[in-house]
């Protein structure tokens, strides 16, 4: 059973699809669904631990992905908050430009939430972040805060990243649904590499009809 405290205390868990029905007829609660679930996660965040930072603008921007939070895991590139890398190394590191997929998702409406926690580079080192279903199991890793957050419906979508397992492990961990795009399909730019030759980045969602109305705009739109 989840913990009252963590899971239970967040949103009620609604996936992409079912937002922008939901804000095609109600432009209001578009404008406040992203502010609900920042005073959400900032009082579930003590114990969960998913996120490094929160944005301080979460205004509702137009696109397609109007209204809709999306956590970006902490080796993804934004301009407008630190990218850690997960380690200290980078600590109050701001990059001079959004990654590739952050720029994406901003020219398609979405807002950016905040950055997940991620182990160190994505490799070794796990982060803070507990199980939203039970706070004394690991959530997976190394997207552990990303997974977290979408199982704790902080947010209905959140970015990660793979080489070996680093989502799908999390994502079953967590019980949500993790995506793995073609290698190659969204380019890495802006993206703290691991691994090259294998590493590419995944969508997080609560459900696989989330993930995939997603890959429709990535694909007609890829630079």
């Amino acid at each position: 059973m989840a913990d009252p405290n963590v899971r239970s205390a967040g949103h009620s868990g609604s996936g992409v699809l079912e937002l922008l029905r939901l804000f095609k007829g109600s432009a209001a609660a578009a404008d406040q669904y992203a502010a609900t679930c920042l005073e959400q996660a900032k009082t579930i965040e003590p114990v969960l631990r998913a996120f490094e930072y929160f944005a301080e603008d979460v205004a509702r921007k137009p696109g397609p992905l109007s209204g809709i939070p999306v956590g970006i895991k902490d080796i993804i590139a934004t301009a407008d908050m630190p990218t850690t890398n997960g380690s200290p190394v980078y600590k109050d590191c701001i990059p001079d430009a959004d990654a590739w997929v952050v720029e994406r998702l901003r020219n398609l409406g979405a807002t950016i939430f905040g950055k997940t926690v991620s182990t160190e580079f994505a490799w070794r080192h796990p982060g803070p972040t507990v199980n939203p279903w039970n706070p004394k199991h690991t959530p997976g890793g190394s997207s552990s805060g990303s997974a977290a957050a979408v199982a704790a419906g902080l947010v209905p979508l959140a970015l990660g990243t793979q080489t070996l397992g680093s989502v799908i492990r999390p994502a079953a961990f967590n019980g949500v649904v993790g995506l793995k795009p073609s290698f190659g399909a969204i380019p890495r730019t802006g993206v703290h590499p691991l691994s090259p030759s294998r590493s590419c980045r995944i969508f997080r969602a609560p459900c696989g009809r989330c993930c995939l109305c997603l890959v429709s705009p990535w694909r007609h739109q890829r630079q």
